[in-house]
């Protein structure tokens, strides 16, 4: 159990005091230039599901999907295609 204490707070969405940052793989672009980026900061909210971004990590998501950032690693991982 870690002694992290988490600071809640109110939802954007429904408003609840339940939303926390959280750090999360996020998956930016399409097929070929599909790219996974980890360690995401985000807002999540435990209470309805939703999980939003600060502008700027937003513009930085953008960056790496216009392909404008490098990336730092290539890796080969598993994909599963539910059927």
């Amino acid at each position: 159990m870690s002694n992290k204490r988490e600071t809640l707070v109110r939802c954007d969405l429904c408003g609840q005091l339940t939303a926390c940052e959280v750090r999360r793989p996020q998956i930016v672009g399409k097929a070929d230039r599909m790219v996974v980026v980890e360690n995401v900061p985000m807002t999540s909210c435990s209470n309805c599901g939703h999980d939003y971004f600060s502008a700027e990590v937003a513009r930085m998501l953008d960056a790496v999907r216009s392909g404008q950032q490098h990336l730092t690693s290539r890796r080969s991982i598993p994909v599963f295609e539910f059927a």
